[in-house]
């Protein structure tokens, strides 16, 4: 995994989350799969901070994702 992803998703360090918009596609691609395993984890999580929801939307077919945060929207 991408080590921006596993510092987001891994230490729960949301105040990098942004910074996954500054890298390349390409940077990135072969992490997804771990990446969206990971995402599902934390949000079945019972750890869930509810009060700050994020979740990913990907769509591996046009190759773009979606960052959503307490209602904000972030798209690469």
């Amino acid at each position: 995994m991408h080590q921006l992803f596993r510092l987001v998703l891994g230490q729960k360090d949301l105040s990098r989350a942004g910074d996954l918009f500054s890298l390349d596609d390409s940077e990135i691609e072969d992490s997804l799969t771990e990446a969206l395993e990971q995402i599902k984890i934390i949000s079945s999580s019972s750890e869930m901070d509810v009060e700050c929801p994020v979740w990913f939307d990907v769509d591996l077919l046009d190759c773009t994702w979606t960052l959503y945060k307490a209602g904000l929207t972030s798209t690469a």
